[in-house]
């Protein structure tokens, strides 16, 4: 049965995003997997200066997540709430840029 926030967005197209999204927030909802393991699905969200804001990416590994982030959008600031392998991506991602 579809119902729920969830589905709505699996529903809905995929959009080309674009913009100057120099602040990226990103946050993961961990479930419960059909084997029994948990996964996470990590969500990135943009802001402009101007206040435009924007899902940028959503991703289940937060090195591939900020990889492609940094590509697309070079951010100057990514807001997360206290993930160590989110540390260990942008130190990676901004390595890679150098």
């Amino acid at each position: 049965m579809l119902g729920g926030k969830l589905n709505v967005k699996l529903l809905l197209p995929k959009l080309g995003v674009q913009g100057n999204f120099k602040y990226v927030i990103v946050d993961g909802k961990y479930v419960k997997l059909v084997d029994g393991e948990r996964g996470v699905l990590l969500v990135a969200l943009g802001v402009t200066e101007e206040g435009k804001r924007a899902v940028l990416a959503e991703e289940e590994d937060y090195r591939r997540l900020l990889v492609d982030l940094w590509g697309k959008f070079n951010p100057v600031l990514v807001v997360a709430d206290g993930v160590k392998a989110l540390d260990r991506a942008i130190s990676f991602c901004i390595n890679v840029r150098r």
